[in-house]
């Protein structure tokens, strides 16, 4: 960069356990004692992930994406680096306009651009992992400085469909001095309502896309079944909505073996407790030991989940304390 000094891109990224109160974070007077200056806006971002067939940017360690926003179209390649000790993300973001189709060569020149050809110069781009995100966004600062604390809804798109959603409330410093930023993480932290995200959106997808291309989400329970008709006998109705929810379960398990952080937890208890509570309602048709068994089982794994999700938010208390 013949000595330039490329721009950094600081921010912290918090998975919402609870969305009421992240709606009510972006929408509150202050933040880390800095004052709202605007209004929350809300928009619809789609990023189309590109890299070689080969896998040449991931391996240089960087990750391209085109981010479209209504009419806009950008390229912006960033550095893959893990959050530092104190859990915020500081790496370099290269950004600038991207014209149509996947080849940056046609696109106006930028730093993003530049980069990215000496980086793959002469093989083409091909889309790994496209994920779609409605954003509230909203800036708070004053003449110390600014952040943008935004409030994502994403889901990771498999053959135009959404393999799955994840909810993420990040927090990136804008401008001026980093005293308001450390403020508000500092906040951040202290709620119950979030949990540090350990890993990328990126990372999320491209395991969630991996998972539904090899079919591995449901490893045990086969094809869909039909829809239900009007005079299916009980027996089989229960049995039917069972298998469904079974079909959860090892989904949700396999997506938290994916990404163990706490917010894919939390959607395999609640998938876990839902099986247990369709099976109190249909369970009577059926007996048995094995029957029997399956039920004792299915309790033990709930109680085990739950032990674990406590031992997450005492260790979450102490943090913030």
């Amino acid at each position: 960069m013949s000595g330039m000094t490329e721009p950094v891109e600081v921010e912290a990224k918090f998975v919402v356990l609870d969305r009421a109160a992240a709606r009510a974070l972006v929408a509150a007077g202050q933040l880390g004692g800095l004052p709202g200056i605007d209004r929350p806006r809300t928009i619809r971002q789609t990023d189309r992930y590109l890299d070689t067939a080969d896998g040449r940017l991931r391996r240089a360690g960087w990750a391209a994406r085109v981010r479209t926003e209504g009419e806009s179209r950008r390229i912006q390649l960033k550095r893959l680096a893990p959050p530092d000790g104190d859990g915020v993300q500081r790496r370099t973001e290269l950004d600038g306009p991207a014209g149509p189709g996947d080849d940056p060569v046609a696109w106006p020149r930028s730093a993003a651009r530049r980069r990215l050809l000496q980086l793959a110069p002469d093989d083409a781009l091909v889309p790994t992992v496209t994920i779609r995100q409605d954003r509230v966004s909203r800036s708070f600062g004053d003449d110390r400085g600014s952040v943008e604390l935004s409030l994502d809804r994403a889901a990771v798109l498999v053959a135009g469909a959404a393999a799955d959603r994840l909810t993420i409330l990040e927090l990136e410093h804008r401008s001026g001095t980093s005293g308001g930023f450390e403020n508000a993480v500092a906040e951040l932290r202290a709620l119950a309502a979030l949990s540090p995200v350990g890993s990328t959106k990126l990372a999320w997808a491209s395991a969630m896309t991996a998972l539904r291309t090899r079919g591995e989400t449901l490893p045990a329970i086969g094809d869909e079944e039909p829809p239900l008709a009007p005079d299916e006998p009980a027996a089989e109705t229960g049995r039917r909505i069972l298998r469904g929810q079974a079909r959860r379960l090892l989904e949700r398990e396999a997506a938290f073996l994916a990404r163990p952080e706490a917010e894919e937890l939390r959607r395999l208890r609640v998938a876990a407790r839902r099986l247990r509570a369709t099976w109190r309602a249909f369970g009577p048709m059926w007996g048995g030991r094995a029957v029997d068994r399956l039920r004792r089982r299915l309790a033990r794994f709930a109680d085990l989940l739950g032990a674990v999700r406590d031992l997450d938010v005492l260790a979450a208390r102490y943090a913030a304390h």
